[in-house]
């Protein structure tokens, strides 16, 4: 079975790592699905060099629900960009789990207005894709077509050759 490290198309079952948390901004009332979120399988960090410092995950929307999504997104603008930007606080953790999911839509995208883009754009611009591993906080990255790849954790985009895409 495919891990969220492989390469994954929409359809694939693949092994998913889930938290157990109920976002406290989310009303769940009758929604168990909410109960194991998707995450990418990565230890929760903090982004202290982006001013962000409770230590969180990022959630792996590829296989959040589409009533998952309505749910959470609700009190936010659902046409947001910025998917990639929320996040689950390390300290609302109850439990983790793996589980197998099947993907249901690609990785949302950063735009390049999000507020810390040109921060790290800007740190990292001097750096290279080593084995696919993003510079930042060594999460895989993925293709997005057209000899690019993008990290799903930061936003980072990189050419064919490792370099970073200055999007400024």
């Amino acid at each position: 079975m495919k891990t969220q490290h492989d390469d994954c198309q929409i359809g694939d079952t693949v092994l998913v790592e889930c938290v157990r948390t109920v976002p406290k901004s989310v009303d769940t009332r009758g929604l168990h699905e909410l109960i194991w979120i998707p995450v990418l399988p990565y230890k929760a960090h903090t982004d202290e060099d982006l001013g962000f410092e409770p230590a969180h995950f990022h959630y792996d929307f590829r296989f959040w629900s589409n009533r998952l999504v309505d749910v959470f997104f609700e009190q936010y603008d659902r046409k947001t960009q910025n998917w990639g930007s929320y996040v689950c606080l390390e300290s609302d953790v109850k439990h983790r789990r793996t589980s197998p999911m099947i993907c249901l839509r690609e990785t949302p995208i950063l735009s390049e207005a999000y507020s810390f883009q040109a921060i790290l754009e800007e740190k990292y611009k001097n750096c290279k894709l080593v084995n696919g591993i993003c510079p930042h906080k060594g999460f895989n990255v993925v293709s997005i077509g057209d000899d690019k790849t993008y990290c799903p954790g930061h936003g980072l985009h990189f050419d064919r050759n490792g370099n970073v895409i200055q999007r400024y």
